[in-house]
């Protein structure tokens, strides 16, 4: 009876291992996609170097978005930020904020997107912002 009851502390000891091994590969692979879609967001503003005029920025954000697969928008909407103008621009697909702020040297964007953890027998999900900012635009 003494081995049975080894074995099976054993075995709580190895899945709880996995678990906590499965959930920091999880919480890593889903930052590496949050990290990824922020610096891109930054790329594409640097890039047109922060002219949001005529959607261009919109549907090129749209596409990287779309090639690197991050999740579609489900109803959510970008919080306000405290310091910001009222310039905010944020995407109709997916769940992305840009916000502008101006500092003494220029203008600058703050971008946020977001890590997302999804809990399909609880039914809820839960995401966590990802921070980055542009370079200053004079």
């Amino acid at each position: 009876m003494k081995a049975a009851t080894g074995n099976a502390m054993l075995m709580n000891i190895m899945i709880i291992f996995l678990v906590v091994v499965m959930a920091l590969l999880v919480t890593s692979i889903s930052y590496t996609k949050a990290f990824r879609v922020k610096n891109r967001i930054i790329d594409v503003i640097e890039h047109h170097d922060g002219d949001f005029s005529g959607g261009i920025i919109n549907a090129d954000i749209n596409n990287t978005l779309s090639d690197i697969g991050y999740r579609y928008n489900n109803g959510r909407t970008c919080p306000t930020m405290e310091g910001s103008t009222s310039e905010t621009y944020h995407g109709t697909d997916y769940l992305y904020c840009i916000y502008t702020y101006n500092s003494h040297r220029g203008k600058y964007y703050k971008v946020i997107a977001y890590m997302y953890f999804d809990f399909p027998i609880i039914g809820g999900y839960i995401n966590i912002p990802v921070y980055g900012e542009t370079k200053v635009f004079g």
